[in-house]
């Protein structure tokens, strides 16, 4: 039987593959056991590793051409994979808490990461760090499945329960102080990193390694200690950011309490006749916190800006630490030319273009921000540097845009 012949049967014996029943063991991972896959845009399984391999206990050959969804647990609700499919398909990397099923029934669980790239998704996945965060996750997992199996005996098929399910996760997301499922996985991922960077998770070194795959694993550590950096630094970043943003609240709760006084004020002020010396202090008053509260609105908005752009440098940077990860794991492999080893090389380009085009979005964004902070105006109380209009106009103190009289266009 030729090589190809017999690729082919194992792709048949895939496809006829049945979902084994939960035993009710649970394995528990390693914390240097680094999922790597890829798929096709069907989700069908193209690259597996060895540590997927050995955990998940399917042969490479029957992981190979299998749908991904070989290894589902009947415990995960339908939802949690409606939202990866929508951010995939928007082409977005996902991260979710996922609860997988192994050929002998064991479960074994795992933090997913999955990431849009050349018309199929790379998947990097590890060891649950958080157990706060798991148990969240768990939680709001445990009713949307509920829920989800009542709808389906009810006759509702699958992917309905599962696009219902999807909105009852919203809205427990919701009730847990988080706005929606993006602002769950940049809280999420971070945390998880640092918690694997504090726990002393680190790729094997091999300082005997000599040529390129020596030149490879010094730069993969290079890029981890500058990558740790850059997370450490974003994490104190975002611990002032939410500082800023509840002292921006605060000043934002005074300000509607001084526009209802500053109300009051006007009004006491009609009713006032015959005593204006009186009223001009509180006049006086009553303009200064205008003109605070206009201050105090561009600064929420300024601040709750920063947190965002903070919030999704911190997701990318995270995602990228994984990503590298798994670089030096297989640089690893490489090295020791471990069984399979020939695998390691096409899973360090795919993941060495995903940190690409992760750190190109990031750079697009900052660049796009810098642009933005450059535009002619951007305030109503600057001038353009430039103006072909005579000086007297705008040294007279005129506010942008000039009135209707100016003859000319003023240039940034």
């Amino acid at each position: 039987m030729s090589a190809q012949t017999a690729d082919t049967g194992w792709r048949d014996v895939a496809r006829k593959v049945s979902a084994p029943d939960p035993n009710g063991t649970e394995q528990q991972l390693g914390l240097n056991d680094v999922f790597f896959s890829t798929t096709d845009r069907k989700g069908v399984i193209e690259q597996a590793n060895e540590v997927f391999v050995r955990i998940s206990r399917y042969p490479r050959e029957v992981l190979v051409g299998s749908p991904h969804n070989i290894i589902r647990h009947p415990v995960m609700p339908g939802a949690a994979f409606r939202a990866m499919w929508d951010y995939l398909l928007d082409d977005q990397p996902f991260v979710a808490y996922v609860h997988n099923l192994a050929a002998d029934g064991s479960l074994y669980t795992v933090l997913a990461t999955v990431t849009p790239l050349d018309g199929g998704f790379l998947s990097v996945r590890t060891r649950p760090e958080r157990a706060d965060l798991l148990g969240a996750a768990d939680s709001i997992y445990g009713t949307v499945r509920h829920l989800e199996l009542e709808w389906e005996a009810a006759g509702l098929g699958a992917p309905a329960a599962a696009a219902q399910g999807l909105g009852v996760l919203a809205k427990q997301l919701t009730a847990a102080g988080i706005p929606d499922y993006t602002a769950f996985m940049q809280t999420v991922l971070p945390a998880e990193v640092q918690a694997r960077i504090a726990a002393g998770a680190t790729v094997p070194q091999r300082p005997w390694a000599v040529g390129r795959l020596a030149d490879m694993a010094v730069h993969q550590r290079r890029l981890t200690e500058e990558l740790d950096d850059w997370v450490s630094l974003l994490g104190r970043l975002d611990e002032l950011a939410t500082q800023l943003s509840t002292l921006s609240g605060e000043l934002a709760e005074h300000s509607h309490a001084d526009a209802a006084l500053r109300e009051r004020i006007q009004q006491a002020k009609q009713r006032a006749e015959g005593f204006s010396p009186i009223m001009a202090g509180l006049d006086l008053w009553s303009a200064m916190t205008l003109e605070l509260s206009t201050l105090v609105a561009k600064v929420t908005d300024e601040v709750e800006q920063l947190r965002a752009s903070c919030a999704a440098t911190r997701f990318r940077i995270a995602l990228a630490r994984l990503h590298c990860d798994q670089v030096g794991y297989f640089t690893v492999e490489l090295i020791d030319q471990t069984p399979d080893w020939q695998l390691a090389a096409p899973g360090i380009v795919l993941l060495c273009r995903a940190l690409s085009q992760g750190v190109a979005e990031k750079a697009g964004a900052v660049q796009g921000k810098r642009n933005w902070r450059r535009r002619w105006p951007p305030t109503s109380t600057r001038w353009p540097r430039r103006c072909r209009f005579p000086a007297p106009c705008w040294r007279a103190g005129r506010r942008w845009p000039p009135d209707a009289s100016c003859p000319t266009t003023c240039v940034s």
